[in-house]
């Protein structure tokens, strides 16, 4: 899914790890392309996506909340929010797109307050945004 976001940090060990805030929510992100060249505090077009290595697995969640909580210092994220399983969207803060998962196991949990946890967010950097 496309979103506006800045960039906060660059990692100079690590050239696919880069830190960015969409809305008030920051990430850390695991670069899959560039597609321009980038600039901590500037902002781009990106392409964001979860990625599950193993099986997805969306449990009813007993924290009402919309949140992204970053595990450890790893790339893996516990995602809460509400489950739109018609749109395949997670509501957390910032839609969470599940487009390229298999939810059919999951309608149950529709319109619930739901925990996915995911390996890592992969990002495109598509271009920078002109304001």
């Amino acid at each position: 899914m496309k979103y506006e976001a800045k960039i906060i940090s660059e990692n100079p060990d690590i050239e696919e790890e880069l830190k960015i805030k969409i809305k008030d929510i920051e990430l850390l992100c695991f670069v899959e392309e560039y597609r321009c060249s980038v600039e901590v505090g500037q902002e781009y077009i990106v392409d964001l996506e979860i990625v599950v290595f193993d099986d997805l697995d969306i449990e009813k969640s007993t924290v009402q909340a919309r949140e992204m909580t970053q595990q450890a210092d790893s790339f893996a994220y516990c995602i809460r929010g509400v489950f739109n399983p018609s749109n395949k969207k997670i509501d957390s803060g910032i839609d969470i797109d599940l487009a390229d998962e298999d939810i059919s196991g999951f309608w149950y949990l529709e319109n619930q307050f739901v925990e996915l946890n995911i390996d890592r967010f992969n990002i495109d950097i598509i271009e920078k945004v002109n304001k």
